[in-house]
């Protein structure tokens, strides 16, 4: 399995890309999700002007609700275990 991370913490947010869409699909409905204590939201990540997902950009997802404190070794630990 590989994923990509890319996270924004200064403004709580971040996306995480996996290899396949079964393994994104897995991940975005194995909720609810809880990092370093907070509920975090997951959807599917869209570019923006569109209203819907393509398969390929369904293996994104976006990650909402990070809190301050969360670094990104709790992220990748925490993603490669949910898929």
């Amino acid at each position: 399995m590989k994923t990509r991370l890319f996270f924004f913490f200064f403004r709580g947010f971040g996306f995480v890309t996996y290899s396949t869409l079964d393994e994104a699909e897995a991940c975005f409905y194995d909720g609810p999700h809880h990092i370093d204590g907070n509920n975090v939201e997951l959807k599917k990540a869209t570019p923006k002007g569109e209203k819907t997902a393509t398969s390929e950009t369904s293996r994104k997802i976006f990650i909402g609700g990070l809190s301050f404190a969360t670094t990104d070794d709790s992220l990748r630990s925490y993603f490669e275990q949910v898929s």
